[in-house]
């Protein structure tokens, strides 16, 4: 599997972003000068995430990984699949 626009060459990669959680805000945080620009990487991931969870080639190219049982596709299609009801229940609210 290769995704060369995102940077993804591999279903393990692609698992342990999806499952990646944002790390939140600390004020003496080195990685953000404010809470601003933490918030808006928050946001850029987000973006990120919804992207790949709702992209039908990728879709289709881990379910078909997952039916041939290739590491990590049944565990990110799962973790794809819950991204999309996520975002179904947002734009829904």
């Amino acid at each position: 599997m290769e995704l060369n626009q995102i940077g993804i060459t591999k279903l393990s990669t692609l698992y342990a972003f999806l499952s990646q959680t944002f790390q939140e805000y600390s004020a003496d945080s080195d990685d953000y000068e404010d809470e601003d620009e933490w918030q808006e990487a928050l946001e850029e991931h987000e973006t990120m995430l919804s992207e790949l969870a709702q992209s039908g080639m990728l879709y289709a190219e881990v379910t078909h990984a997952a039916e041939k049982s290739v590491l990590y596709a049944q565990d990110t299609l799962e973790l794809m699949r819950a991204l999309r009801k996520s975002i179904d229940l947002h734009r829904g609210a």
